[in-house]
C-alpha cells in the first residue's frame, strides 16, 4: 500500500509537471499543447484538461486561420467533456471560450441561450460581458451592448473599464449617434408611405408615374421592379396562360365520328394575344400591333410582315414578336420563321420574341428536341457570341409552357401547349 501511495504520487507529479509544460507551449507552440493536454485527458478523463485543451485548440485555430469546421469540432468535443455539469461551475475563462466559438460560428441563437443560462454575477465579469456584446454589436444591437458595458461600470464602480472596453464603448457611441438620423428619417418616410391617401393624391402619384415623359424603363422599374424584357415576358406568361384556359375555342370540333382537336389557324390566336396584351398594359400605354390583324392566313402577309411588334408609351417600337404552329420538331418550319426575323427587324429592337402554338401528343419530349436543336442552331443577322456562352438558358419550365433565353439580343422563346 505504502508503494502504492509513492506510485500514485509519481504519476500526479508527472501529470502536473506536463500539465505546468502544456501551459507554457499554449501561445507559442498551441499544437504541442494541444498534443499533451488531449493525452493529459485520455489519461485522467478531469474535465479541466478537456478545457485547457479547449483553449489551446482556439489558439491554433486562431493561428492557421479558415477554421470554422475545426471550431466546430473543437466546441463539440468540449461540451462533451462537460456534459452533466451546471454552466455556473464553470470557471470565467472557459465561459469566455465557449463565447468565443460561438461567436467564430455565428451561433446566435446559442450565444444568446448561453447569456440567459449564467449567473447575474458571471455576466458582471469583464471579459464574459465583453464578449456577449462582441456578439450583439455585430448584429447591430448596440444599443443592448452599451446598456450592459454601462451596467458593468456602475457594478464595478468604476469611471473606466480596461483599455479594450473603453475603446469598444467609445465605437459604440459613435454608431448609435449615426444610426439616429436615418433611423429618424425611416420611421418618418415609414409614416408617410402608410399613411392613408386621398383620391387627389393617388390621382397625382397616378400622373406623375405615367402622364408623364417617363420612359418606359423607368415606369417599368417602379411597377415592379423588373427590366424592360423581363416585364414583357412574364406578361406574356400569363397572356398564353389565359389562352390554354379557353383552348377549346381555338380547336377544330368533331366532326360527326371523326375526332379532330387540332389548333385552327393561327391568325386567330395571334388577335387573341393582340387583344389580351393591350387589354393587360393599356394603363401604361403599351400596345400590340399585330400585322394579320383581319383573318388574313400567313400565305397573305408580304415577305417583309412581322406577327406583331409591341409599342412602348411613346408610341415608339420596342419588340418584335414571331408566331407559328408547331406539331412536331419540324426543322423546316422552325429555320423559315426564324430565319427570316433579321430581314424584318431593319430597326434591330433589342428585345425578340419567338413563340410556338404547339399541338402535339408528346409535348416534353417536343420541347427536349427542340432544345438540342436550338444550341446548334445558328440564326440569321444573330452571330454567335465569342465568349461561347450564349447557350440556351430555361426561363420557365412547367407540363404546358417552356420558356427559352437565347442569344444577346434578348430573344426569348415561348413554346406552349395547346
Amino acid at each position: 500500500a505504502h508503494s502504492g501511495i509513492k506510485y500514485d504520487q509519481k504519476v500526479s507529479c508527472n501529470q502536473f509537471k506536463r500539465s505546468v509544460i502544456a501551459g507554457l507551449l499554449y501561445e507559442v507552440e498551441p499544437e504541442l499543447s494541444v498534443e499533451c493536454f488531449d493525452k493529459l485527458y485520455r489519461e485522467t478523463k478531469n474535465f479541466h484538461y478537456a478545457s485547457s485543451m479547449f483553449a489551446a485548440r482556439i489558439e491554433l485555430i486562431k493561428a492557421s486561420g479558415n477554421g470554422v469546421l475545426k471550431y466546430r469540432h473543437a466546441l463539440a468535443d468540449w461540451l462533451l467533456s462537460i456534459e452533466g455539469r451546471d454552466v455556473n461551475e464553470l470557471n470565467d475563462g472557459e465561459i469566455c471560450n465557449w463565447f468565443y466559438c460561438l461567436q467564430e460560428l455565428e451561433e446566435f441563437a446559442e450565444i444568446d441561450s448561453l447569456w440567459l443560462r449564467i449567473s447575474q454575477r458571471k455576466k458582471m465579469n469583464v471579459d464574459i460581458a465583453n464578449n456577449y456584446c462582441m456578439s450583439l454589436k455585430d448584429r447591430g444591437r448596440d444599443y443592448e451592448a452599451r446598456k450592459i458595458y454601462l451596467d458593468l461600470k456602475q457594478f464595478h464602480n468604476v469611471e473606466e473599464l480596461n483599455e479594450e472596453v473603453e475603446r469598444e464603448i467609445l465605437d459604440l457611441g459613435e454608431r448609435i449617434i449615426g444610426d439616429q438620423e436615418p433611423m429618424l428619417i425611416h420611421i418618418l418616410t415609414d409614416r408617410y408611405a402608410n399613411k392613408p391617401k386621398s383620391s387627389d393624391e393617388l390621382r397625382r402619384s397616378y400622373n406623375e408615374i405615367f402622364a408623364t415623359s417617363k420612359s418606359l424603363s423607368e415606369i417599368v422599374g417602379i411597377v415592379s421592379g423588373e427590366s424592360v424584357d423581363e416585364f414583357l415576358y412574364s406578361g406574356l406568361i400569363r397572356i398564353m396562360g389565359e389562352i390554354q384556359l379557353r383552348k377549346k375555342n381555338i380547336q377544330n370540333h368533331n366532326k360527326g365520328n371523326e375526332k379532330n382537336s387540332r389548333i385552327v389557324g393561327e391568325d386567330l390566336i395571334n388577335d387573341w394575344v393582340t387583344s389580351l396584351f393591350n387589354r393587360q398594359y393599356a394603363y401604361m400605354g403599351l400596345s400590340c400591333r399585330d400585322q394579320a390583324r383581319g383573318g388574313r392566313s400567313e400565305s397573305q402577309k408580304t415577305p417583309g410582315e412581322i406577327d406583331f411588334f409591341l409599342c412602348d408609351n411613346r408610341n415608339d417600337r420596342m419588340s418584335i414578336m414571331e408566331a407559328f404552329r408547331l406539331f412536331s420538331n419540324d426543322t423546316t418550319v422552325i429555320n423559315t420563321h426564324l430565319n427570316k426575323i433579321s430581314g424584318y427587324d431593319q430597326e434591330c429592337l433589342g428585345i425578340v420574341f419567338i413563340i410556338g402554338y404547339c399541338d402535339v401528343a408528346d409535348f416534353s419530349g417536343l420541347c427536349h428536341r427542340y432544345e438540342v436543336d436550338t444550341n446548334d442552331r445558328e440564326y440569321v443577322g444573330f452571330t454567335r457570341s465569342c465568349r461561347g456562352d450564349d447557350k440556351l438558358i430555361v426561363r420557365e419550365d412547367s407540363d404546358t409552357i417552356k420558356g427559352y433565353r437565347v442569344r444577346y439580343r434578348v430573344i426569348s422563346q415561348l413554346l406552349f401547349f395547346i
